[in-house]
């Protein structure tokens, strides 16, 4: 049975009457200063990538091949940054900056859930990435040897302090993190004010 659109159907209240092929459409007029294109752009934007190397597997830092590199949203966002053989740390939040070193704890450090943003834990640089936001920069210096940056997925970082003259600079980028291999200007602290040239 054919549905008879031109009687009104007051229960169904959902229901519209259904215009006729007489009908005209409305269409409402504009003016060139508030009119609105709805074109699709020329060319489609291609998705941001990295300008510097990302990580994957183990890598090694170094002035001359790889001096920077950037986690990708998920490496920077998940878990903890361990840093292993490190001998002391200072960050900066952007108002107050300080130092840490296993036996001179900074009591200023941010702290969310009693825990601090980073620490030392067992001899080695725990950073929680879940509060890193709170965070401007951190730089994570050595005595001497090898200091290994371990990521949650199992990818692994190694820098070569050089008897301690080679810092590792962390830093976020959009809140993307970036850790630089930079040279060690008088503390650990003081080298926040040094301009990388890389």
């Amino acid at each position: 049975m054919p549905i008879n659109t031109t009687v009104s159907r007051a229960n169904i209240v959902y229901l519209k009457r259904r215009p006729k092929l007489s009908d005209t459409p409305v269409i409402p007029t504009t003016t060139a200063s508030n009119s609105l294109v709805l074109t699709a752009p020329n060319a489609v934007l291609a998705p941001e990538k990295p300008s510097k190397p990302t990580v994957s597997g183990k890598i090694a830092l170094s002035f001359t091949e790889k001096p920077v590199v950037r986690l990708n949203k998920r490496q920077s966002a998940m878990g903890s940054l361990v840093i292993t053989n490190a001998a002391s740390f200072a960050w900066d939040t952007g108002l107050k900056s300080g130092e840490e070193t296993p036996t001179q704890p900074n009591a200023n450090i941010p702290a969310f859930g009693n825990r601090k943003v980073v620490e030392f834990y067992k001899n080695e640089v725990v950073l929680s990435l879940r509060y890193f936001a709170q965070l401007k920069r951190l730089i994570v210096a050595a005595n001497s040897g090898i200091m290994e940056i371990k990521l949650y997925d199992g990818s692994t970082i190694v820098v070569d302090s050089d008897n301690g003259k080679n810092v590792i600079y962390i830093s976020r980028i959009n809140n993307i993190l970036e850790i630089r291999l930079e040279k060690l200007t008088g503390t650990v602290a003081e080298t926040f004010s040094v301009k990388s040239s890389l």
